[in-house]
């Protein structure tokens, strides 16, 4: 759910270990275009997940320092 989102847009592909750059570049290849933001793409695909991600949304947004500033705020 997360890949088709365009969630993994969000993740540097330089930060992510050669091994798992196959993986990111596969998940890449299954998102759906979109014109919207990586945050509201994040939104999108938690409220779809369900509840029990909407609250672990809910929580990210309260660290800043997991998920950067310009994700918590959205």
């Amino acid at each position: 759910m997360l890949a088709r989102e365009g969630v993994f847009g969000i993740v540097d592909p330089a930060a992510v270990p050669p091994p798992a750059r196959i993986g990111l570049k596969l998940a890449r290849l299954i998102e759906r275009p979109s014109a919207s933001s990586a945050e509201h793409r994040l939104a999108a695909a938690l409220t779809r997940l369900g509840p029990t991600y909407v609250k672990l949304g809910q929580f990210l947004a309260t660290r800043p320092d997991v998920v950067g500033v310009a994700l918590a705020r959205s």
